[in-house]
């Protein structure tokens, strides 16, 4: 039987009062990761994975107090557990959503594709890289408490291997919909090849700002990943940003996020990141076939030479 941090309480006390300065013990987290993965009911392994991360981390008291209340509590009290969580410390709140307590109360009173979709942009989500919007929206677990969570890892630096799968679990995130989140190259591979070769006319403007909408923050994603990863999918990075501005010119009115202010003037996004990206290895821009796309990445890639626009 796995020996989740729960039947660890002394231990964890111990921890606790001898380096009260360590916000996370790793130690405790990798248990939890190894067990969340070995449980396979649904209910049972949401309780286990809140009750050993209040044992695991020095949250907030509103935080550590709605974890270790979970593995007691039937499921159609857990909204209140959440909102009591969110409402009893709104600095913690705000600091893991920008959007606030607005945007609890409107995400509260949604659901599904609703909730997700208020979440994953008034929260800025993607910062925490543990899944997508889809993924959040296909979830039945403690999503508030999952981003004060999310945000308590990133403060105090838990490895995203580590973290990732801990979130996904407490979201109530299923190992499929979650699997774009542990592979955003295979996403983003999926996401281009859908566009690929399409004329701007192919489809409308409506349906070209959804996968602009869509790639765009792909991209950011994909250039924020170790040098390493970045390094031997360094065409597949290019690719994912120019087809993301090429998808927002065809999209209708230029508007932000896709368009941005820079050096005095409005600024495709994706083309900017996607000569970011070309800047050392040209020979991509050489390999893009879209004569449009290729002259709007080289005149950003020039902007970009000549310190007209700052690197990103």
């Amino acid at each position: 039987m796995p020996r989740w941090p729960s039947l660890l309480v002394a231990t964890a006390a111990l921890w606790s009062a001898a380096a009260p300065a360590r916000a996370c013990d790793p130690e405790l987290l990798e248990l939890t990761a190894k067990n969340l993965a070995s449980q396979h009911d649904p209910t049972l392994r949401l309780k286990k994975l809140a009750g050993s991360l209040a044992e695991s981390c020095s949250f907030v008291p509103s935080l550590r107090d709605a974890l270790g209340t979970v593995p007691s509590l039937p499921p159609a009290s857990r909204p209140a557990l959440e909102r009591k969580a969110v409402t009893s410390d709104a600095a913690a709140w705000e600091a893991a959503c920008p959007g606030g307590l607005a945007t609890y109360e409107k995400a509260a009173a949604q659901s599904g594709a609703d909730r997700a979709a208020t979440l994953y942009a008034d929260c800025n989500l993607k910062r925490f890289a543990f899944t997508d919007q889809a993924g959040l929206a296909a979830g039945d677990g403690l999503p508030f408490l999952t981003i004060l969570v999310a945000q308590h890892f990133d403060a105090n630096r838990v490895a995203p291997a580590l973290a990732q799968p801990l979130l996904r679990g407490l979201a109530g995130i299923s190992a499929a919909a979650g699997a774009g989140a542990d592979d955003p190259w295979a996403t983003a591979r999926t996401e281009v090849d859908a566009v690929k070769g399409r004329a701007f006319d192919a489809i409308p403007p409506a349906q070209w700002k959804a996968v602009a909408d869509k790639l765009l923050p792909l991209c950011e994603r994909l250039r924020g990943r170790p040098d390493t990863e970045r390094l031997k999918n360094r065409q597949l990075e290019y690719d994912t940003c120019a087809t993301a501005g090429f998808a927002a010119d065809n999209a209708g009115a230029p508007a932000e996020p896709l368009f941005r202010p820079l050096a005095g003037q409005q600024v495709n996004w994706g083309y900017y990141l996607a000569a970011a990206t070309a800047r050392p290895d040209p020979t991509l821009l050489t390999r893009t076939a879209d004569q449009t796309v290729r002259s709007s990445v080289q005149y950003c890639l020039d902007q970009l030479k000549s310190g007209k626009f700052p690197a990103p």
